[in-house]
């Protein structure tokens, strides 16, 4: 009790002096801690790292092999000795694997690591890899089948055309490959493409020659219009008003049959574009054919020659344009509206709109009207 009252005397008696030895004790004891946490953590990174891929196992070597790990004392896994292997009881999965100890370095730097040679096909990985392949297969599954079941719900899938489909196909060492875009095996190039409309397209119709992914969009748009042979122009009408584009991007290579000659460009009328015609409402009396290649191609003007039947009219402007537009009548009678102000073009009258658009257009005449109109 003496030496304890004399030790707490003493601290009390300098107060400075026995806050720094606490503090001392106290940041001492604390490092102290942090270093034993590290050596553990880092000791058991190395115990992990060492026997991480080891444990549980059973390894088979020539006798050579263990006494003196070199390559050309290990012995190939033949099909027939992996099977044997597979069936001794409580074996789980047998994978061939060599390891050796070797120095792994460049020029200026080497160090020594411990090298794996494997079949990615048979290692535990491999089987994890497909796992999760396996699983975004059953995802998507799931969600194609939540889409069609909302359409069912809705009342909408006797009249909605399902297209399923794919970009590419994954390599898992098929070919010792993995992934895609390296090869052109059928496991990368050959997808799936399934139309389903009920009603228009037969059930289990399946088609046998092989076939691209260049032309699906087209071909899909010709289910919906009852398996024609291409979209009907008023529907690319309708596609174009709804995407806010113009109708000469849905037509295909608009640079075939031109020539240019030192910033001339010669379109010859043999290999211009046929023109194409309406098949429904107001849009069956209007036909339009382009003149040259697309916007952006030549100096950035459109030109289309348009014939309007007699009686054609139309609430819409002849193309979802944005950008100036100048028409040129170079037959009958055609009344327009610009911006609620009625205007009758006749026979060699112009018209150029800045950035407004045809309210209306009707042809007045009791003939074919014909003009030509140019997108810039």
């Amino acid at each position: 009790m003496i030496s304890a009252k004399i030790g707490f005397r003493n601290l009390a008696r300098n107060r400075w002096r026995s806050g720094l030895t606490l503090g001392g004790i106290a940041v001492s004891v604390a490092f102290m801690v942090w270093i034993l946490g590290f050596m553990e953590g880092w000791l058991g990174a190395m115990v992990q790292g060492a026997t991480a891929v080891e444990t549980g196992q059973v390894e088979v070597h020539r006798a050579s092999f263990a006494d003196n790990p070199r390559v050309y004392r290990s012995f190939a896994a033949t099909a027939a000795m992996m099977e044997t292997l597979a069936q001794v009881p409580g074996a789980e999965a047998v994978t061939p694997r060599v390891k050796l100890n070797g120095l792994v370095g460049n020029e200026e730097k080497s160090v020594v690591a411990r090298v794996f040679g494997v079949d990615p096909r048979m290692e535990a990985d491999w089987n994890h890899i497909r796992a999760l392949y396996d699983g975004e297969i059953a995802f998507t599954d799931v969600a194609i089948g939540e889409l069609l079941a909302g359409l069912e719900e809705r009342g909408l899938r006797s009249n909605t055309l399902v297209v399923f489909l794919s970009d590419h196909g994954e390599e898992f060492f098929d070919h010792k490959g993995f992934e895609h875009g390296h090869t052109l095996f059928d496991e990368i190039i050959k997808v799936p493409l399934i139309f389903s409309l009920p009603g228009l397209i037969p059930e289990n119709m399946r088609v046998g020659q092989q076939v691209r992914m260049l032309d699906v969009t087209p071909s899909a748009l010709c289910q919906i219009e009852n398996n024609q042979v291409h979209p009907s122009l008023p529907l690319l009408l309708d596609l174009s008003h709804t995407l806010g584009c113009s109708l000469d991007d849905f037509f295909g290579d608009r640079t075939k049959g031109r020539e240019s000659l030192e910033g001339w460009l010669v379109h010859k009328k043999k290999d211009q574009t046929t023109a194409k015609a309406g098949k429904a409402g107001a849009r069956a009396k209007v036909e339009i054919q382009p003149l040259l290649p697309g916007r952006g191609e030549v100096k950035r003007i459109t030109p289309y020659l348009l014939r309007l039947a007699a009686g054609a009219e139309d609430g819409r402007p002849f193309f979802d344009h944005k950008g100036p537009e100048f028409g040129w009548l170079l037959s009958g009678v055609l009344k327009i509206a610009v911006e609620g102000e009625e205007i009758v073009l006749r026979k060699g009258d112009s018209i150029y709109l800045e950035d407004q658009s045809l309210d209306l257009w009707r042809n007045e005449g009791t003939g074919r009207a014909e003009l030509i109109w140019v997108l810039c």
